[in-house]
């Protein structure tokens, strides 16, 4: 019984194997036929649409498009101007603060520049006083001196008669010699006195130096006095302050520093070519105007600003040149020193050229155009300026079109579909979605869509009842007769 069983499964396998092949050579057979009896597809050439426009002639201002960095034109670093403690600072004299010019800052303990005030003014008065004696001593000499003067005149005159009387034999020789000694005496006292005179006269030039250094000490105090306020030379705002309220400061130590937002400038690296373009014959820099943006997220900052020099040393490691541009802020600007911008600068204006998006032209210089069959042709052109999305041209056939973006299967033979044609055509009035079919147009796709006997039945049936209806998808319609 198990024998006969299982001779009864296999038989049965056997058999639904047999069935299966039937079937599926009977299919092929099937299929054969359709193949040998239907109508081929035909080819039908494909076509890509594309965005075209025309060739015009202008007036184009390129604009360099770089980045920079914004600097501060006026800053001035806040120095401690003299040794001791800070005895007072004003609230305002912190980091972001803004201040105005001439207004006090902090000051430092005052006591150890009034003590040299007061050392000053003590050694002045004291020169004057050496002044006074020493003048009253060179008067009291010069009277003197005109004493010792007629001393000498009288003893002069003496000795005169004595010398008379001599020759008469009224006196003896040693009289003679007595007046000549007195004139001698006389002589040798008035020598002494002018000496006097002399080291009086000393001690006045003396005593005038002592006086004039005195009041170059009373200066120094009291500029000294006056250095221990610190105060803004010109309105800013304040930046890396480091002073607070008792702290002791050396001379010269750095306090804090002082900016000027009005006074900014944007510091930017451009190509030597680019830099070809911003001088003149001379070599001098334009004054071309510049804009700067500052991106604060949803906000943007925009300051307009001129070039006003470049850098005088070219760093060969970053390459280009440094171009530096004055911008003028408004009160308040929300442009700091430090910010990373954007820079953009307005070359001079070209005339009688072409400038067409930078999308359809190649990295080569090639663009594509269209021939009067709508067909392709990739020329080349003469580029003199890329800048941002735009490409300006020196040349272009006129009265051609050119396509506005190059794709990837874009090339030369290559048909193409204006985007917009029949819109353009229509007299700006966009196309509907449904056509409306004249009775020959309609049977002709009626009866491509009944022979073609690949299509599966339902969908041909489908597409037979849409094309039926007064008004027919426009999208089905072309996409029939493109393979017809």
């Amino acid at each position: 019984m198990k024998f006969l069983g299982r001779a009864l499964t296999g038989l049965l396998l056997l058999a639904l194997t047999l069935a299966f092949l039937g079937a599926g050579v009977w299919r092929m057979q099937q299929a054969r036929e359709t193949a040998a009896g239907g109508k081929s597809r035909p080819a039908v050439e494909r076509s890509y649409t594309v965005d075209a426009a025309d060739f015009k002639s202008g007036q184009v201002s390129p604009v360099i498009n770089v980045y920079g960095e914004v600097i501060a034109r006026r800053t001035l670093e806040l120095r401690a101007p003299a040794t001791g403690a800070i005895a007072s600072m004003d609230a305002l004299f912190r980091d972001g603060e803004t201040v105005t010019a001439g207004q006090e800052l902090l000051r430092i303990d005052p006591a150890d520049a009034e003590s040299r005030v007061a050392e000053a003014d003590v050694s002045m008065s004291q020169a004057k006083v050496e002044t006074v004696e020493a003048e009253a001593a060179v008067a009291l000499v010069q009277a003197e001196i005109a004493a010792a003067e007629r001393q000498v005149e009288l003893r002069k005159r003496e000795l005169d008669r004595q010398k008379q009387l001599l020759a008469k034999g009224l006196v003896p020789r040693v009289t003679v010699e007595n007046a000549e000694l007195a004139v001698s005496s006389a002589e040798q006292a008035l020598t002494g006195k002018r000496q006097q005179l002399l080291s009086a006269n000393m001690r006045v030039d003396n005593a005038a130096l002592a006086v004039k250094r005195a009041s170059i000490n009373v200066k120094d105090s009291d500029t000294g006095l006056n250095e221990t306020t610190v105060t803004a030379p010109f309105s800013g705002r304040l930046s890396e302050v480091t002073a607070t309220t008792g702290r002791r400061v050396g001379n010269n130590e750095k306090l804090g520093v002082l900016i000027d937002p009005n006074a900014l400038e944007v510091r930017f690296n451009v190509r030597d070519d680019v830099f070809g373009r911003l001088v003149n014959d001379q070599g001098q820099l334009r004054p071309l105007e510049v804009k700067v943006a500052l991106s604060l997220g949803d906000r943007s900052v925009e300051v307009n600003g001129t070039l006003d020099r470049d850098a005088p040393i070219v760093d060969s490691t970053q390459g280009g040149r440094v171009v530096y541009a004055r911008l003028e802020p408004d009160t308040g600007t929300l442009v700091r020193p430090g910010d990373f911008v954007e820079v953009s600068v307005a070359e001079p204006s070209l005339s009688n050229v072409f400038s067409v998006p930078a999308a359809a032209v190649s990295e080569n210089d090639r663009i594509f155009v269209l021939d009067a069959d709508n067909r392709l042709d990739e020329i080349s052109v003469n580029v003199i300026r890329r800048y941002g999305d735009t490409v300006v041209l020196s040349q272009a056939p006129v009265g051609q079109r050119y396509v506005t973006a190059r794709l990837p299967q874009l090339g030369s033979g290559i048909r193409v579909k204006v985007r917009g044609a029949d819109k353009a055509a229509s007299g700006g009035a966009a196309p509907s979605e449904f056509v409306e079919l004249d009775p020959e147009r309609r049977a002709k796709l009626i009866a491509f869509v009944e022979k073609n006997t690949r299509m599966p039945k339902d969908r041909r049936e489908r597409i037979l009842q849409n094309l039926a209806k007064p008004q027919v998808k426009r999208s089905m319609v072309e996409r029939i007769e493109a393979r017809m």
